[in-house]
């Protein structure tokens, strides 16, 4: 046997199959037969196959139903991301594994995906599940990195899985609403929000922590701490230790999050509210490249490079900067990174830009995100589209079309899956994981928006 897919990732992709088993089956003309196989690594059971495959597309159907969409594109990405919603042993709650068919449950990708998975598709049980699961494994003010395969302490070297979380729980409150949904939050989840405030505004583990200025800077030496995370040996691909743009403007975000839970839960909001019109100060004075009509990834040593991280300055539900400089942000990252199937890594202009996602590891690392289109972008991207535009009908129109776009890539590869990233030029074959759980969750989310 030989396989395309090994071939293109750096390995010989040639494999033998032992075949334990063959399967006979004698047909008289013009005569149809149905069989199955029941394939385990969980223990057979009595049901037969035609029985597991029935109750499946039952499953399918009343989660469709009750999304209540009523559209075939986004049902066929609420069927899509059902499969990486699980159940983890620790906790005995739901979590979200990030891709399919290597990864487990990491923090950053479970909080970006969270909205598109659980709440567009009304799960809200399993989100406060999934909210709670994580919960319990904060650590100095961290939420789990990634959980590993063995049952071993989880990994903390991340900044931005915490700062996600905030996103996650305003966006539950905001989807469901109820007074039960805000006690859940005020005795499970509030203290956890105020641990984390807490540990990154003095200073924590992996070199996080606010400057004099009210910024967050993290990571330094080897430590990778953001999404763009390659490190191979002593090699750094993508060093962005500093004040990193997402980062900051996450960090703003979660600051007027709590200055509302504060308000809501009675408490005092002063402390919250003065230090974010100080972040959101300096994040203007800072970041803001006039050369280039757009932010700066990393300060203080002021990164120049085109990259979407800065997208999320404009997409967050609390606004850090001026619409007219939302504009040229949205501009800018139009014109150097929208690569129809994501946002690319690194503009196509830049000097260090790669075009391909292929061959062996080390080629593969080195251009993971310094050009590969990545799918999950793409919903950041849209939203902060319609923002700038108004919501104008044109702007929605056009929402709706780099969405749409995706139902060709779903026909290919993991069928009804959207890959974790594509090529940078010609991004049309999915390449990495076959399915992505921020990938199938961002662009329902973004397709579902209002």
């Amino acid at each position: 046997h030989f396989y395309m897919i090994d071939h293109r990732t750096g390995f010989l992709g040639v494999d033998n199959h032992y075949t334990p088993y063959e399967v006979h089956i004698e047909l008289k003309p013009f005569e149809k037969k149905r069989f199955y196989v029941k394939c385990t690594i969980e223990g057979l059971n009595e049901k037969s196959g035609f029985e597991i495959v029935n109750e499946y597309k039952k499953r399918s159907e009343a989660l469709v139903e009750n999304a209540n969409l009523n559209d075939d594109f986004a049902n066929n990405l609420v069927k899509a991301g059902d499969h990486f919603i699980v159940n983890r042993e620790s906790t005995g709650l739901k979590t979200v594994l990030a891709g399919l068919p290597w990864f487990t449950d990491w923090g950053r990708d479970t909080m970006i995906a969270f909205e598109g998975l659980t709440l567009v598709t009304k799960r809200f049980d399993e989100a406060r599940e999934i909210l709670e699961s994580f919960a319990r494994y904060i650590k100095n003010g961290l939420v789990p990195n990634v959980f590993p395969d063995e049952n071993t302490e989880p990994g903390y070297n991340t900044v931005d899985a915490s700062l996600w979380y905030f996103q996650a729980v305003y966006k539950y409150l905001k989807y469901t609403g109820d007074e039960s949904d805000y006690k859940f939050v005020k005795e499970k989840l509030y203290p956890k929000l105020k641990e984390i405030y807490k540990a990154y505004s003095t200073k924590t583990d992996f070199s996080i922590g606010m400057d004099s200025d009210g910024l967050i800077f993290a990571g330094g030496g080897l430590d990778q701490v953001t999404w763009m995370d390659v490190r191979v040996g002593d090699y750094v691909v993508t060093p962005r230790h500093g004040k990193p743009v997402e980062i900051n403007a996450l960090w703003y975000n979660a600051l007027k999050i709590m200055e509302e839970l504060c308000e809501k839960f009675g408490d005092d909001s002063l402390e919250y509210r003065e230090l974010s019109c100080r972040v959101k100060e300096s994040f203007n004075n800072k970041f803001w490249n006039e050369e280039k009509n757009c932010l700066y990834d990393v300060v203080d040593k002021n990164d120049d490079k085109i990259r979407p991280n800065q997208i999320w300055a404009v997409s967050l539900p609390f606004a850090v900067l001026d619409r007219e400089k939302e504009k040229k942000i949205v501009g800018a990252v139009y014109k150097h990174l929208y690569a129809t199937y994501g946002l690319r890594s690194l503009s196509f202009m830049d000097k260090d830009y790669k075009k391909k996602y292929i061959g062996k590891l080390i080629d593969r690392d080195c251009a993971y995100h310094m050009g590969t289109t990545w799918a999950f972008l793409i919903g950041g991207f849209i939203t902060a589209y319609c923002k700038v535009n108004d919501y104008s009908k044109e702007a929605i129109e056009k929402a709706n079309h780099m969405c749409k776009v995706f139902e060709d890539t779903m026909k290919d590869g993991c069928i009804n899956g959207i890959a974790e990233i594509f090529d940078g030029d010609f991004a049309s074959t999915g390449r990495g994981c076959y399915s992505q759980a921020w990938s199938v969750g961002e662009v329902l989310r973004a397709y579902s928006q209002d």
